[in-house]
């Protein structure tokens, strides 16, 4: 998608670009709802095509609906989101080609734990890096200077090293891979991923979601690299062939049974 400003420049909006240009559009114009239709009728507990039984989400916090499309959750971008969320315009997310369910997307306030969606990426570039102290803030500048999103970023203070680690996309794995020929190939780890997340409301306060999740992965002898927290989800790194069957474990038992935080 191209937008043109009142100069005649012409931008490139890039992937996501009609939903958010849909949401800066009603923020300008001061709308209390914008309304997204495409060939889905909302949101899901997770991917129907690929989750049998996923639940239609009726309702939902901006938080969480960002955490789930940054983890993977294809039906509206993560920027849109964010943007509908600083203006306080609510998103009604709807099907054009059938009528009935939709997803109203907006603040709400809710007490206690409760996960209501799985999703992943089923490919992933987790990346480990131990650097000199002197050198860790000019690879992070490059880092930036190559415009590489560095997901979920955790850094560690070993000794007279820091260690740092983090997680891309596949199609940033070049700019990744320039900056490592040009530090030294001895300093990077590189392990080919997958990614699966469950997002719900206060997850980040329960210390039990994350003994919860470890306990049904290793019950199903799904192995496990890394996990992580944000304020609405717990994230897991993960062997690319584990994808599929760890994302469904985990719906089954957070999502379809309901397990108790």
């Amino acid at each position: 998608f191209q937008g043109v400003s009142g100069r005649r420049e012409i931008t490139t909006l890039g992937r996501g670009g009609s939903d958010t240009t849909a949401v800066a559009l009603a923020c300008d114009l001061g709308a209390d709802v914008c309304e997204i239709y495409s060939d889905v009728d909302g949101i899901y507990s997770a991917d129907p095509k690929k989750i049998k039984g996923a639940r239609h989400i009726d309702e939902i916090d901006y938080e969480t609906l960002f955490d789930m499309t940054f983890f993977g959750a294809k039906v509206v971008h993560s920027r849109a989101v964010e943007m509908a969320r600083k203006c306080g315009v609510k998103l009604v997310l709807a099907s054009s080609m059938k009528e009935g369910n939709y997803t109203m997307v907006k603040s709400k306030s809710l007490e206690g734990a409760k996960f209501i969606a799985v999703s992943s990426h089923p490919e992933i570039y987790w990346i480990e890096a131990t650097l000199p102290r002197e050198s860790f803030r000019n690879v992070v500048r490059k880092l930036d200077e190559l415009r590489t999103n560095l997901r979920n970023p955790s850094v560690t203070v070993e000794d007279e090293n820091i260690r740092l680690s983090f997680w891309i996309l596949p199609n940033q794995l070049s700019e990744v891979d320039k900056l490592i020929r040009d530090t030294g190939r001895d300093t990077f780890r590189i392990y080919d991923a997958g990614l699966v997340a469950a997002s719900g409301y206060g997850i980040a306060h329960s210390a039990e979601a994350i003994v919860l999740i470890t306990e049904i992965l290793e019950k199903n002898a799904i192995p496990y690299h890394h996990i992580g927290t944000t304020n609405q989800s717990v994230f897991i790194i993960l062997p690319k062939d584990f994808v599929a069957s760890a994302e469904k474990v985990l719906h089954k038992r957070l999502i379809a049974e309901e397990e108790k935080l």
